[in-house]
């Protein structure tokens, strides 16, 4: 049966009515029940105001009693006579075992409170003796409260005992009532024990000096309801030391079995209303149905269709037919308003039409629209001049006949709530036109609803002049590689043809400085040796440039030693200040960290550059290198580099230009000391390359101080060393020829903890040492020799010092401005450390710690065997004065070297004939098979035989970073650029013997 809306109103109207019966069925009751609760409150309330005035009335008959004792002569007299208190006293108070009807003891004190007689002496007297000798002095009666163990509480009541002859209290008359006794006596009982609501009755005492109450009850001390608290007051004279509360306990069964049969009454007589309620509103809501139906049917019957509308016919006088006038009266003002909208829509389509047929065809985009055929059903005029049609013929073309043949088309999807399959799309297509050209065109698509009808849209830009313009950019783009490779190419082999005779020019250069020359020799030898290593200077700023244009300049992240790198520019750097007559000083601050991270090999190129062009443009004077640092965040450091010299200085209007490239401070500069105004240019680019940045502060005449700055970051793990403690207790010899020399080794030495002994000469040292050792006090040796060759007179004295009994394993140090690696080797023989001359506590020290450590690891030995040093190495070189100036390099040492011709060469010696080589140095073009072709082919027969990789090192002269990365790639171990100098090529073949790297 389905619910109608009548059936929910007739249920509607019941549940309000049974509802609002409910309320007030509920809402009377509930009077009725306050007004009952009310009137049983003033009966208890009355009921406990009179047992409350009974109590406290028989408490005061009973007080009454003990004052009327207390008054009587006999008792007075008797107290003061002797022989009454001991007859008559006695016999009295025995007959006295109640007082009032309740059991009482009662006793008599004298003035002292102390107890002379009672009726009852087995029981105690619950006063203090001195409480009741206060209470008699004041002649005032005392009531209180004493509760004992077990529970039980004790009302006791004195009342002072006045002598009639004096007036003055003699003693007291003591009086002890149980309080459950009393609230037993028939008299109180009877007050609850015949009431239907009252099931007891109790006290609660709060007697002085006792914290929590106590309470005593009689009855059931169930309580239900606490119908009336009383506190007895102090209506009589007398102290009275406790209050009391009088409460009683009651039930509510009675009252509640009464209002249940209320509730009961008004529950029948509710349900009663409410079933006369429902029936009354369902006949309501059954006539109230018949009467909706017969509008329904009338409704159904109503013609809504057309311009003209039905009526309804409703009989009956009632609300229904008003309803029903009414909804006729809408109808005809709806058929009216239908009319004039229907008027006025036609006229808004039309315009809307001619509008947009007006945007369409000054949009600035060719439109086409498509349907679902992909039939054209609409060209604006842009469309028309885009294509060659009248908009007429381009109605009649589908998409297929106007894509030109070979073009591709894509129609977007519909969904377009999928990022896979948007609702619009671009792309580019070519269209054919009315004269037979194909167009390139980006077309725009996207839907369109018409009528309700799905369309495609079109909006089309000629995009041919872009076209043809992109692809001029990629052949431009494509020339400029091709431009870029050609002149890389050009690069490499200039750097390559220069480097390779440079090679032998400047490696010839080196051999001949090495020999016997007279003086004019050797300033030519100086002379082409400046010359070469200029040219190469050009280069390699030449290809510096390159890789800045080219935007190929990549920054290494390593972690290096600013200390080492300085010491390292001092050894390259300072034969020319010395050639000059210059001073050259290279010096770190003390907080500067040692460790950093960036390119060290950036760095020093800027530094070398730098620090070049201070020599070329000093002549007098000092050339300074000195490095600071300051904290700017917690793990990085900005590295500060200052390159000052006492040269001519730069102008103002110079200063702005020096970075310029192939400019330079002015013509005359450029005439007397020549350069291509590159350098300072590659060093500001790299500097701003890693961040930072590069000034010059200078006058004309007053010198130049260049400032490298560079933010980078510490090292996790600082390679600075502890050198508080080196020499603490140790006693050191130092031998210098110099004030500044004396002061920077005396404060250095001291520092670390030794006490020092000078000597201007090696013979007084020489004496000295003798003398030490007999005495067992020498522990360190100090040389400083300033000259850049190890004299044979001084060589001799150290081998004599070290020959001597004991001094095999003294730490000798030799500071200076040697620069031979065959002097320098030679002191190595002797375990004598060398360090070079340039005043850096951080490196002197480091070579204090170097001293002190080769004398413990490495025990001399007198006649070293010439195999322990002794390698095979094999070189491939094409270039017979390159293999000549390598064997001249090698020439007084212990290694053994093959030569071959060109890579094929090689790759035979290594793997047909299998001879043992340690060390390969590989030439990188050479003809039949290049060095890189042969490297990859001896590695490959490594692998193929499980043989153990030999080192390979390239021999290149490509200076470019590509090229060398190349020939790790390849397989190289490393490599050497040419030129290459004596001092690298035995250098690192001394690591390599040492390491076997």
């Amino acid at each position: 049966m389905l619910w109608r809306t009548t059936h929910k109103a007739a249920l509607a109207v019941g549940l309000l009515a049974s509802a609002f019966i409910i309320a007030i069925t509920w809402q009377s009751q509930h009077l009725l029940e306050n007004d009952a609760i009310h009137n049983r409150n003033l009966a208890l309330e009355d009921t406990a105001e009179h047992f409350s005035w009974t109590l406290q009335s028989r408490i005061f008959e009973i007080r009454d009693q003990l004052r009327a004792l207390a008054s009587n002569s006999l008792v007075a007299n008797a107290l003061a006579d002797d022989k009454g208190r001991e007859i008559y006293l006695p016999t009295f108070f025995s007959g006295i075992q109640t007082i009032g009807g309740v059991p009482a003891r009662l006793s008599l004190t004298n003035f002292l409170g102390r107890e002379v007689v009672s009726s009852q002496p087995q029981l105690p007297l619950l006063l203090e003796t001195e409480l009741i000798g206060a209470a008699i002095q004041t002649t005032q009666p005392l009531t209180h409260v004493h509760p004992v163990d077990g529970g039980s509480l004790y009302m006791i009541m004195m009342e002072p005992v006045i002598y009639a002859n004096t007036g003055m209290a003699e003693g007291a008359l003591i009086l002890q009532i149980r309080i459950s006794d009393l609230l037993d006596h028939k008299q109180i009982h009877s007050f609850w024990e015949h009431s239907r609501q009252i099931t007891g009755l109790g006290m609660t005492f709060h007697a002085l000096g006792h914290n929590k109450p106590i309470t005593l009850t009689v009855g059931k001390s169930r309580r239900t309801s606490i119908s009336r608290i009383l506190r007895l007051d102090e209506q009589h004279q007398g102290n009275i030391r406790f209050t009391a509360d009088v409460v009683l306990f009651t039930t509510d069964d009675y009252f509640q079995t009464a209002m249940a049969n209320k509730r009961q009454d008004f529950l029948m007589l509710g349900l009663a209303w409410i079933g006369i309620a429902i029936l009354s509103a369902w006949l309501l809501v059954t006539w109230l149905n018949r009467r909706l139906n017969e509008v329904a049917r009338e409704l159904r019957g109503l013609n809504l269709s057309g311009a003209s509308f039905g009526r309804l016919k409703v009989q009956g006088e009632d609300e229904v037919r008003q309803v029903a006038e009414a909804f006729n009266a809408v109808l005809e003002r709806l058929e009216s308003a239908y009319g004039e909208l229907a008027k006025k829509s036609a006229r808004q389509m039309q315009l809307e039409r001619e509008k947009y047929r007006g945007v369409v065809d000054q949009a600035g985009e060719s439109l086409l629209i498509f349907d679902l055929d992909g039939r054209v059903v609409e060209a604006n005029s842009a469309a028309e001049k885009l294509l060659g049609y009248r908009r007429v013929t381009l109605l009649n073309y589908t998409q297929d006949q106007l894509l030109a043949p070979n073009s591709t088309l894509t129609i977007p999807n519909h969904d377009g709530d999928n990022a896979e399959n948007p609702s619009h799309v671009t792309f580019e297509t070519r269209l054919h036109t009315a004269d037979g050209q194909d167009l390139e065109v980006e077309v725009w698509a996207g839907f369109l609803e018409i009528d309700y009808v799905q369309h495609t849209l079109w909006l089309a830009r000629d995009i041919t002049d872009r076209k043809r313009l992109e692809a001029e950019m990629v052949a431009a783009r494509d020339m400029a590689e091709k431009a870029y490779q050609a002149k890389s190419i050009f690069l490499a082999t200039m750097s390559h043809e220069i480097r390779t005779p440079m090679n032998a020019i400047l490696g010839t250069a080196e051999l001949l400085a090495e020999t016997e020359l007279d003086a004019d020799q050797s300033r030519y030898v100086r002379m082409f040796t400046s010359a070469g290593e200029n040219l190469l200077q050009v280069i390699n700023d030449i290809l510096d440039i390159s890789k800045f244009e080219a935007g190929h300049i990549e920054l290494e992240q390593r972690v290096f030693s600013v200390r080492e790198m300085m010491g390292d520019l001092h050894k390259l750097l300072a034969y020319k200040c010395k050639e000059k007559g210059l001073y050259l000083l290279v010096n770190a601050s003390e907080t500067t960290p040692d460790s950093l991270i960036g390119d060290p090999t950036r760095l020093r190129q800027v530094l070398i550059n730098l620090l070049g062009n201070a020599i070329k443009f000093t002549d007098t004077g000092t050339v300074a290198l000195l490095a600071h640092s300051e904290q700017i965040a917690d793990k990085q450091v900005q590295l500060a580099f200052h390159v000052v010299d006492t040269g001519i200085g730069i102008s103002d209007a110079d200063q702005e230009k020096v970075f310029r490239p192939f400019e330079q401070a002015g013509t005359y500069i450029t005439r007397t000391h020549g350069g291509t105004g590159l350098g300072l240019s590659i060093c500001q680019s790299l500097i701003h390359k890693m961040g930072g940045k590069i000034t010059v502060h200078s006058r004309a005449d007053h010198g130049s101080t260049f400032t490298a700055q560079v933010n980078l970051d510490l090292a996790e793990e600082s390679t600075a060393q502890n050198f508080s403690r080196l020499l603490t207790g140790q006693s050191a010899l130092v031998i210098h020829d110099h004030v500044i020399h004396h002061h920077f080794f005396e404060e250095g030495l001291v520092s670390i903890g030794a006490s020092i002994k000078s000597f201007g000469n090696l013979e007084q040292l020489e004496m000295s040492v003798r003398r030490s050792r007999e005495d067992g006090g020498v522990d360190f040796l100090l040389i400083h020799h300033e000259k850049d060759r190890l004299a044979p007179s001084t060589e001799a004295n150290l081998v004599t010092i070290r020959g001597l009994p004991g001094m095999a394993q003294l730490p000798i140090l030799l500071c200076g401005n040697l620069q031979t690696v065959e002097t320098i080797q030679r002191l190595e023989a002797l375990r004598v450390v060398f360090i070079s001359d340039h005043y850096d506590k951080h490196l002197f020290f480091e070579g204090v710690r170097r001293a002190l450590e080769i004398v413990k690891d490495q025990p001399m030995l007198e006649n070293a065997s010439a195999d322990s040093t002794c390698l095979s190495i094999l070189l491939a070189e094409d270039s017979h004065d390159n293999i000549e100036l390598f064997q001249a390099f090698l020439k007084h040492t212990p290694y053994r070297v093959t030569v071959v011709n060109d890579g094929a060469q090689a790759v035979g010696k290594v793997t047909v004939k299998k001879d043992s080589f340690n060390l390969v140095f590989m030439d990188i073009q050479m003809p039949i098979m290049d060095g890189l072709t042969a490297t990859r082919a001896i590695r490959d027969w490594e692998k193929e035989n499980h043989c153990f990789p030999i080192t390979i090192v390239a021999l290149t002269a490509h200076a470019m970073e590509e090229h060398q990365q190349e020939t790790i790639q390849a397989g190289c171990n490393s490599y050497l650029t040419k030129p290459i100098k004596k001092r690298d090529l035995l250098g690192y073949l001394d690591r390599f013997s040492r390491s076997g790297e």
